[in-house]
């Protein structure tokens, strides 16, 4: 693979880079060149879709020089040299390069390389006991050639902060110290340097801290079923914190219920409940031998951690949402322990409809996996490594917070897709698919398919080299199903895109809306159906040796020359069934 160079000759900026993507040879002419250059490596690229990636590269907008334009001049302008191929061939592309071959068109483009101008602060106002807002005038003298990356506040005790911006003038900097004076000072970085620091604002003083007024619903408390199976006695550990805690018990040989608690003032009653469903819907027999008991938990401020005597081979099992999970965590020879707050039974208690594996399941369902179904195919497609292999009918997606065992992480990762950017992964990428959207069918191929996420998940890791995102997926165990969970593949994700912006799901041939403004998408942590990012997302599927094909949720596009491997990006895993 060629690595990115950069050199500069006769105010001639020259990078050498592989990089080829699909574009409109008319389109080329018309649209004006973009190109990002990495905030911390200083590699540039051509961008695809006009625009950069936040927070990690600063854009640079270029014009093209035509066969009669007057040169630029030298001192405050950089020129750049695009290659890309003739008309009449069967594949188009864009290279940076310094020269050009007889086979390639050649295109000249230059753009100012004016520093920032000082900013100029206008006011400043503290906002709380540990921020403030500092507002800057509009430059009039900006460089529109290389518009500001960030804007870096510091302040006169010492603290700083990079803000990552688009047009915005107010400017805040936060964790800052409780009635203590401060004045700040600017500065605005682009692609081409940093500019002079702005003069000193006036000062101000923050606020003083006032705790936050905690009024506590007065909603009935959730409830979260545990099989104790082959058990005489169980034992419920309370975390610090704890004002009420009930434990019930059947009357089916009711266990004997101990308490260690962490704070005064727990109190504990035992009751009598029955099996919430019925025996054949549950992953055990109810017998002599099995215990079901009903643990209702109020003003719990953590976990609740279930232990129990019993044999080597002893279960636990939660119950919630209508699907029995086993939350097994830890066995001794003698006891075996879970954690009740494991599929969140304490923040939570909402139903959602149910489906069996094989059974009749609608957009919304929990899945068997104990995620929530977000596509149904019309005709069953196949999905080689899933337990339904070529009979599959269902996408379900992993409950928000998949990556924490404890539910308390409730947004996605960013994790790096992997750090091989050399070798392919063994994907088919020759034969072509025309399965999606039907304006992206001319990049389309076989690893976009619906069905192709558990294959592309498989090979990510290729040897010698690591993939994070592909390690974290594999190792989610939702639903007692480890290993079943996979990256999906580019038309997997843009139904995934569908669902969190809540639009109906199941014709791959649609893509993700772009919606400006954003009315409604499934953003937060109220719910396990939530908890999706407004950010990159990676599918698995991959498009060369150094790239692979992501989805910005955002504006719903779908791209690869953006990101390389290496990039962090958001990732939920999915199944099929």
């Amino acid at each position: 693979m060629k690595k990115p160079h950069l050199s500069i000759a006769a105010s001639v900026i020259t990078i050498l880079a592989g990089v080829i993507f699909p574009f409109s040879s008319a389109q080329a002419e018309l649209k004006p060149l973009v190109t990002c250059i990495n905030l911390l490596n200083k590699v540039e690229r051509i961008s695809t879709t006009g625009k950069c990636i936040a927070t990690k590269e600063a854009q640079a907008n270029w014009h093209l020089i035509y066969s009669d334009s007057s040169l630029p001049d030298k001192a405050t302008s950089k020129q750049i040299t695009i290659c890309s191929n003739k008309p009449t061939s069967n594949y188009s592309y864009n290279l940076i390069r310094m020269n050009c071959s007889a086979l390639q068109l050649r295109r000249d483009y230059y753009r100012s390389t004016v520093i920032a101008n000082k900013p100029t602060i206008v006011k400043v106002v503290a906002t709380s006991h540990d921020s403030a807002r500092v507002s800057i005038a509009e430059e009039i003298n900006a460089n529109p050639d290389a518009p500001v990356a960030y804007y870096t506040i510091t302040s006169s005790k010492g603290q700083s902060k990079k803000v990552f911006t688009k047009g915005e003038l107010d400017l805040t900097i936060d964790k800052l110290s409780e009635l203590t004076d401060y004045s700040f000072n600017v500065t605005a970085t682009t692609a081409d340097g940093t500019s002079p620091v702005s003069d000193e604002s006036n000062s101000v003083k923050t606020q003083k801290y006032v705790a936050p007024i905690v009024i506590k619903p007065s909603t009935a408390a959730p409830v979260a079923q545990v099989s104790l199976l082959s058990s005489d006695t169980a034992s419920v550990t309370i975390p610090a914190g704890a004002t009420l805690v009930a434990v019930a018990a059947p009357a089916l040989l009711n266990p004997s219920i101990s308490f260690s608690a962490q704070s005064a003032g727990i109190s504990a009653v035992i009751q009598s409940t029955t099996n919430p469903v019925s025996s054949g819907s549950t992953p055990f027999t109810v017998s002599g031998s099995t215990k079901i008991v009903d643990i209702s938990v109020t003003g719990l401020s953590g976990s609740a951690t279930v232990c129990l005597d019993a044999s080597p081979t002893a279960q636990l099992w939660h119950f919630v949402g209508g699907v029995w999970f086993d939350i097994t965590s830890s066995r001794t020879s003698t006891q075996v322990c879970g954690s009740t707050s494991t599929f969140s039974p304490f923040t939570s208690a909402e139903r959602i409809p149910t489906c069996a594996e094989g059974g009749e399941c609608a957009v919304g369902d929990r899945g068997p996996g104990g995620g929530i179904v977000f596509y149904v195919s019309t005709n069953t497609f196949s999905s080689p490594g899933s337990t339904c292999n070529t009979s599959c009918k269902y996408l379900e997606v992993a409950p928000a917070g998949w990556n924490d065992a404890h539910g308390a992480v409730a947004e996605d990762p960013f994790l790096v897709w992997s750090n091989n950017t050399s070798l392919t992964t063994g994907q088919d990428l020759v034969t072509a698919s025309a399965e999606g959207p039907v304006g992206l069918r001319p990049y389309e191929k076989f690893n976009w398919k619906i069905g192709q996420g558990f294959y592309n998940t498989s090979v990510m890791k290729v040897t010698g080299a690591t993939s994070a995102a592909q390690a974290a997926v594999l190792a989610y165990a939702g639903g007692s199903m480890a290993g079943q969970w996979f990256i999906p593949s580019m038309n997997e994700l843009n139904e995934l895109c569908k669902y969190a912006y809540y639009r109906t799901t199941g014709d791959p041939t649609v893509a993700c809306p772009y919606e400006n403004p954003i009315v409604r998408f499934r953003s937060g942590t109220a719910n396990d159906r939530e908890g999706f990012v407004l950010d990159y997302y990676w599918s698995s599927t991959e498009f060369d040796s150094e790239f692979a094909w992501f989805q910005y949720f955002p504006w719903g596009t779908r791209d690869h020359t953006d990101i390389a491997k290496s990039y962090t990006l958001a990732v939920r895993p999915v199944r099929a069934f």
